[in-house]
């Protein structure tokens, strides 16, 4: 089944449910390979659920699952990603997940743009509870109490994950409330 969507390819056709995956990418691990992977587990029962990462590649394993579209080259991968977010709040779920770092990168701020992202969607969030939201983390990104503080305090209908596993299915049960 096709239903990964990777930077920088439009599908023409409905993609939805759609499930966004937010979250860091340079730095982290490669948890989007495993979020695909489990989504794709317990997902079996759906007819499909489409699923767009924001890493450029996944593992090999899920290569044959990309969705093929219009290939936008000379489109900003943050284009992309904004609009991809926006189908998955009207159509589905943004699942945010907060890794450790896994390695530096020079030059570069773990985790910022994401928490850009996260402050956007969560106040969304608060004015439309329409739009659904997973939210989950390893603990040991950095900062995590603040955020886990600002999550409680900000949107306590949302019940923060712990395992990658526990967002994916969260996220997943979610779909069926929309």
């Amino acid at each position: 089944m096709k239903n990964i969507i990777l930077p920088n390819t439009y599908v023409t056709d409905k993609i939805e449910p759609l499930i966004f995956l937010a979250g860091p990418i340079k730095g982290a691990p490669d948890w989007q390979s495993q979020a695909i992977e489990i989504i794709s587990q317990y997902s079996k029962s759906w007819n499909i659920i489409y699923i767009a990462s924001p890493r450029p590649a996944v593992k090999k394993y899920l290569e044959n699952q990309i969705l093929r579209g219009v290939n936008m080259e000379d489109q900003k991968q943050r284009e992309w990603e904004w609009y991809h977010q926006n189908i998955a709040a009207k159509n589905g779920v943004i699942m945010f997940w907060f890794p450790g770092k896994d390695h530096e990168v020079p030059g570069k701020s773990y985790g910022l743009i994401t928490s850009n992202e996260f402050g956007y969607w969560t106040a969304r969030h608060q004015m439309d509870n329409s739009i659904k939201l997973a939210i989950g983390s390893d603990g040991r990104f950095n900062q995590w109490n603040v955020f886990n503080f600002d999550i409680k305090f900000n949107v306590p209908d949302i019940t923060v994950r712990d395992s990658l596993e526990e967002t994916c299915i969260h996220a997943i049960n979610l779909l069926k409330k929309k």
